[in-house]
Parts: structure tokens; sequence; C-alpha cells
């Protein structure tokens, strides 16, 4: 049996009390012994009988989807095949996975020969990440507890969470960012930058009236909007974290609101691109993380289902980057990458003169230039810096974005 047993490759729990029991009821004698050779028997044979069907035990593993939000929750069909004559009183099949997802342990009675049994284990993944999910283990045993063994799979699982996302629809100003012209007349952008003046209309916005050109001519005048030019919005990400006062909630919050912003933009008829430095992790089992070094991430504007795809999984993977250059200087590197009139959305920790005038040339560039501050605006909601008027918000969370 020892030999069998270290052939198996297999690791039992009681042989040794067993086994001292069989002793002593042969030296004692009596009445006891019969009992005491009946568990010897059944240890025996329970043994044999998980020692030849476990090591051909089959375990076939299907996700229910490989992509999905933080929050949510995903099923995770586990198929166990014996394909030997010899039952398995039950079987066990546990998941060594990482922290941030949230398993149970399913158990399978009576696995008989020949047979398969599927059972679902539900994971809920509780933060974004890329996930490499590997080392499963069965466990097999007898009813009575006598004899246990284990051994593992190799089976290995990707799993993508994407950001948490945050509702931004019931928010007004959320479909006016950022303000500058454009192209498109479906746009959920206005145009802020008048180009001429023309007599009131019925049905015109009142905010589109100029009052002071309406009083020196008589009549009401209503600014005249310029031509829409360019469908694009390209979203830049301050991940250093010298940057934020919260250094681990910061640059989490700023990853969430790009990918609710993208979400929310409709990527389908309308492109968004993404910049940032950062680095890329993947999370491995048990409790290890492969890293990547820093790097400059930038995705052109792109419309479709795949291009949106491609940037949540970026968003999922990044890791803020402590030695990543300051904003400022990433910015100027990126700013040979617009397309012509790309609208631009600045995700900062606070707003800084330095940013404003950075702005500022953008703007006289062609590409209008918003600033969303998730920790605090130290200015006013707009400024005028170098000819230009920069729209400078303040996010705050509150169940959702709440941009004012």
């Amino acid at each position: 049996m020892q030999r069998l047993v270290q052939a198996g490759g297999l690791r039992w729990t009681h042989p040794r009390l067993v086994l001292l029991l069989a002793l002593l009821a042969l030296v004692a004698g009596g009445a006891a012994t019969g009992w005491l050779l009946l568990a010897v028997g059944l240890w025996a044979a329970s043994a044999l009988v998980i020692g030849r069907g476990l090591p051909h035990v089959r375990l076939r593993l299907r996700l229910e989807r490989s992509r999905l939000f933080a929050g949510e929750r995903v099923r995770l069909e586990a198929a166990l095949a014996n394909p030997t004559w010899w039952p398995i009183p039950w079987i066990e099949v546990e998941s060594r996975q990482p922290e941030d997802l949230v398993g149970g342990l399913r158990r399978v009675e009576w696995l008989p020969g020949g047979a398969v049994r599927t059972r679902m284990i539900e994971w809920y993944a509780r933060e974004r990440g890329v996930y490499r999910v590997g080392g499963f283990r069965l466990r097999a045993g007898d009813w009575f507890g006598l004899s246990r063994a284990e051994r593992e799979v190799a089976p290995a699982l990707d799993l993508v969470v994407y950001p948490r996302l945050h509702p931004l629809s019931e928010v007004p100003q959320a479909r006016r960012l950022p303000e500058g012209p454009r192209r498109d007349r479906s746009s959920p952008f206005p145009d802020e930058l008048p180009s001429g003046l023309r007599p009131y209309r019925p049905g015109d916005p009142r905010r589109r009236i100029a009052w002071k050109a309406s009083a020196r001519q008589g009549a009401l005048q209503v600014a005249e909007l310029p031509p829409v030019r360019e469908l694009a919005t390209c979203v830049f990400l301050d991940l250093q974290p010298g940057s934020w006062t919260d250094r681990a909630a910061g640059p989490e919050r700023a990853i969430s609101l790009a990918a609710s912003l993208a979400c929310d933009l409709r990527l389908g008829t309308r492109p968004f691109g993404l910049g940032t430095w950062a680095a890329t992790r993947v999370k491995g089992a048990p409790l290890r993380t492969l890293d990547g070094p820093g790097r400059l991430l930038w995705l052109p504007p792109r419309a479709g289902r795949g291009d949106r795809q491609r940037l949540l999984e970026l968003l999922a993977g990044v890791e803020p980057d402590p030695g990543a250059a300051p904003l400022p200087a990433l910015l100027r590197l990126f700013a040979r990458r617009l397309p012509w009139g790309a609208q631009c959305v600045w995700i900062v920790a606070e707003d800084s003169p330095e940013l404003c005038q950075l702005a500022a040339a953008w703007h006289g560039r062609g590409h209008p230039v918003t600033l969303l501050c998730l920790e605090r605006r130290t200015g006013a909601a707009a400024r005028r810096v170098g000819g230009a008027t920069l729209r400078v918000w303040e996010v705050v969370e509150h169940g959702g974005f709440e941009i004012r």
C-alpha cells in the first residue's frame, strides 16, 4: 500500500493512525479485533479506490465570460470526468486565485466510473485587473474520513476585469465636455466659441443671445457658432502617485472616470483616444504579480466596439508608475500625436498655472482642452489664459461622478 501511495503522488491523512490501531488490536485481541480489522479493511479499500481513480480524473473548465466589469460576478463551469471503473465517494474542486477574486469550494458526491459531474463556481471580481488564474486542486476522500488524497491540475484561465463604471448620464454637465468647436451635429458637446452674429429666430436658445450686440443694434442678435470640425476626443490621465494626495484611491478614480467617460460617449459613433504613462500588471495566483515597466501608452482616437474593448482592457491592466515624468512633460510628447482639431480632456488631481498655460497653447493649435480635477479646483470654472477661455471642472463622487 505504501508503494501505491508513492506511485500515485497522493497525500493520505490517516494511514499511520489506522496502522497503529490495527497493531494494538492484534496485540490485545478480544472482541475489538474484528472491528479494528474491519476498519483497516475499509481504509485499504478506500485508499485503493481513490488511489486508482483520482490520478485519472479530468477537469474541464469553461468561463461564462472572460470580460466583465469590477463589481460583477462570473460563473465558472467545472466538469469532472472519471474515465476509470473505480468510483470516488466524494471529490472537491479548489481554485487558488488572486485575492481580488472571491470564489467558493464545490463538492461532488459520488463520482462513479465513466461518469461526468458538472459544478458551478461563482467568482466575484472586487477590483479591476488582468488575472491569470491557475493551480486548481482536486481533493478526494471516503465518507468515513479514513483516507484522503489531493492532486494538482494544470488548467489556467485568463480573466479581464474592466474598471468600475459610474453613471454620468444624469449629470447634464457631463455631456457638455469638453467645450469647443466640433464637426458632428450629433455630438453631445456644445459649441461655445461664436464666430459671428445673426438676427434672432424663434426657437433659438436664450443662452446664445448676444445681449451687448442686441443693445447696440436695437434688435436681438444671436451668436453664430462656427462650423463643426472634429469628432475625436482624447483623454489624458495623470497616474503619477506623487501628483495625488490620496496615492492609492486617486489614480483609481481617474481610471474609473476615463472608462465611464469613454462608455458614455458611445464609442460606436464617436472616436475616443487615450494617453498616459503607466505600468502594466498581470495578477497571478497564488498572490504574486507580474509587473511590466512603466511606459508611454497611447491609443489613437478610433470608433468601434473592438476599439472600445481594447481601451477598456488597457485601463484594466494599468498601474501607477512612481518613476513617471510630470504630466506637463508627457503632454508635450502627446501633442505631436494628436489629430488636428481633436478635443482633449485632462484628468488631473488639481489644476495649476503651468497646466493652464499648456492648455492655452493647445487651444491655439486647434485642440480645445477641458480640465477635470478630481481632488480640488484652485481657480474659477472659466479662465482666460493667453486669449483662450479654458474650462476647469471639479469632479465629485456621490454614487456617480458629478461634474461641477
